[in-house]
Formats: structure tokens, sequence, C-alpha cells
């Protein structure tokens, strides 16, 4: 390939010389005369490709993909083209489609895939989480919903981690999921969202089971999202994440890329510091078995109670059924029910609200440690 590339460039130079010599002879203005030797080599870099295909197709290309065989599709060329418009433009149409095939192939695989792994029944943390991998301008994204299925991936790349705070700690079944993970160094940045009151040792929890998983902890980062309890009546960070927020993710996102940058050897990287308790906060236990409710006045059976909660707790009968055991009260079903059929009406849920919504309303702020 080198020697006959070299050949080629030889008659490369020469004609777009003659090319150019030919333009300028003419008369032509000093524009043209630069822009003629681009063409020049646009054109030629095309013709050279679509030469190469012809060669491979001969040999690879099945006949059902033009319509007549790979032998005749080189005639096609080399005979100035001999042959039916219909079969020129499919030709034409088929060479395009290997070059994507092959651009998909052997270049979108080397780029950087940046990973979103989240746990988010009522869509607050995934919205963090997508915003600030947004951020990055990273084009291949995958994504990883642990309230559907645990993650499952190969590879290095960069990993955003993003989970709620549950009474301050993290989602027991999400943490499930995680630990089904292994990695070897890859590098992470942990998000914890929580609503409005405090995410104690949420933070410090997910940067412990992310390592012990093999990640390595490049960034952290609290959000606030709208508290699961919070109603128009009682509002808890009602709306968050709101514009701000997303200002802010955006902001950490920046941070996050001139992290990177600095970063040499992830082995190297000395531990981040995050704020939280070890022993962590012991988990609250609800004091009763209780879950939302279904008003069946306003309740049409669609089912979206059931294919949102995160546990499966919902299932669908005469009515909808809730397993108060496997309950978490992240509200998710109160929050999608279009007809507000599902309601958590029950004294306990009512004097948390009322605590929350007198002890929690002033706003707080998104905190980074990076």
């Amino acid at each position: 390939m080198a020697e006959s590339g070299g050949s080629l460039g030889h008659a490369g130079i020469l004609s777009t010389a003659s090319l150019v010599i030919g333009i300028a002879a003419a008369g032509n203005s000093r524009e043209i005369v630069v822009l003629a030797p681009l063409a020049g080599l646009v054109a030629g870099a095309l013709s050279m490709a679509a030469g190469e295909y012809v060669s491979v197709s001969s040999q690879i290309l099945p006949p059902f993909r033009t319509g007549f065989s790979a032998e005749n599709s080189t005639l096609v060329l080399v005979n100035g083209f001999k042959a039916s418009v219909r079969q020129k433009e499919t030709l034409v149409l088929c060479f395009i489609r290997e070059l994507l095939e092959y651009m998909s192939s052997n270049v979108m695989e080397k780029e950087e895939t940046l990973r979103l792994i989240y746990y988010s029944p009522t869509g607050t943390t995934k919205k963090i989480v997508k915003e600030i991998g947004k951020g990055l301008n990273i084009h291949q994204i995958k994504e990883y919903n642990l309230t559907t299925a645990p993650p499952s991936f190969d590879g290095d790349g960069l990993t955003i981690i993003g989970l709620p705070t549950y009474s301050g700690r993290l989602p027991a079944n999400a943490v499930k999921s995680m630990q089904k993970l292994k990695v070897n160094h890859a590098p992470v940045v942990i998000v914890v969202v929580y609503g409005n009151r405090d995410f104690d040792d949420a933070l410090l929890e997910l940067k412990d089971l992310v390592e012990n998983i093999g990640f390595t902890v490049i960034a952290a980062a609290v959000f606030v999202g709208e508290h699961s309890y919070s109603t128009p009546e009682k509002p808890v960070a009602q709306g968050r994440p709101d514009a701000s927020d997303i200002n802010r993710c955006h902001e950490f996102s920046q941070k996050i890329a001139a992290r990177i940058t600095a970063i040499n050897k992830m082995e190297e990287l000395s531990p981040l510091p995050v704020p939280g308790h070890f022993p962590y906060k012991a988990p609250s236990k609800p004091p009763l078995l209780l879950s939302p409710e279904t008003n069946m006045d306003l309740c049409d059976m669609c089912g979206i109670c059931a294919d949102v909660c995160p546990t499966r707790a919902i299932s669908l009968k005469n009515k909808p059924i809730t397993d108060k055991a496997l309950c978490t009260w992240c509200c998710a079903c109160v929050k999608y029910c279009p007809h507000g059929a599902r309601m958590f009406n029950n004294p306990t849920i009512d004097a948390i609200q009322k605590r929350l919504f007198a002890n929690c309303s002033e706003r707080k702020e998104p905190e980074f440690f990076v």
C-alpha cells in the first residue's frame, strides 16, 4: 500500500499542477487559482475511493446489494457506465452505504464512550446525570437504568453514576444492582441527588461502593431534586432541577473535563475526599407497612403505576394491588399517574410532609468535589 500510494502521489501532484497552470493561463482571478487545486484534490480523493470500492466489491459484494453482479458493477465504471440509470444510482448508493458502515465499525468504535448509570424512579436523577453528560460533549453515550436492569459493560471509559438518597442513604436495590459490576481503575464521576433536606452519608457511601467495584473516583457532586413527598400544597424543592440547576450541571461538566485533562495515570490518583461519616447513618425503617393507595373512581387501569415501580411492587388484577413489603415510598406511581388516582394519604406521611415543608423549604444549592 505504501509503495503504490507513492506512485499515485506523484501522479496526483503532476495532474494537480497541470490543473493550476491551465486555470492560471486562462487569466482567472487569484481566488479561482487557489480554489482549483483544492477542488482537484477532493475530486481525486473521491475518485480513488470509488476505485478502491469497486476493486474490493468485485470480490465481496453480493449481487443482491446492487441488483446485478459485482463483475458487472466493475464493468459499469470501466466501460464508461454502460448501464441503466437505475443501475448507476444503485451502485452509488451502495458505495455510500458501504463507506458509512466502514466508518461506523472502524472509526466510531474508536471514539470515547461515556456511560451514564442512574437509579431514578421519578426521573429527577436521570435528568441531572444526562445534563452533566451532555455538557461533556462526548457523542457516544450509553445509558444504564438501574430501575430496570443491572448494568453490564466492558471497557475503561468515563462513567457517571447518579443515585438518589432515601433518608440519607442509597436505595438498597440500586446498591445490589451496582455490586454486580466489576471494573479495573475506570474513571467515574459520582452524583447524589437529595430532596433539599440533607444527603447525610450518601455521597461517602456511593464513593465506597464504586471503589469496591473497581472504579477510580475523579469527581463528585450533590444536587437537589424535587422531594418525593412534595405536593402543590406543601412544596419541597418543587420543580427542581430547574434552569439554575441545569446551568450548574454544565458548570460541573467543565470541572470534570479540566480534571480529566490534568490526570496522567488513574492508578496514581490520590483518593478524593467527600463529606460523610462511617459507619453510615442507620437506614430508617418505616414504622408501618405503607404504600400509596388507588382511587378507583379516577383509575382507568392503564398500568403506568406498575410499569414505573422500581421494585415491581404493583400488580394489576381487578385493581392495582401494592405489595407493601416491597414499596420503598419513592412515589413514582403517584408522580406518573396521569389521572391523579394514586395517592399517599396517611397520617404518617402527612406528618412527614408537614415536617419537611416547615424545615426544608429554604433553597439549597449543588455542591462539587473535584
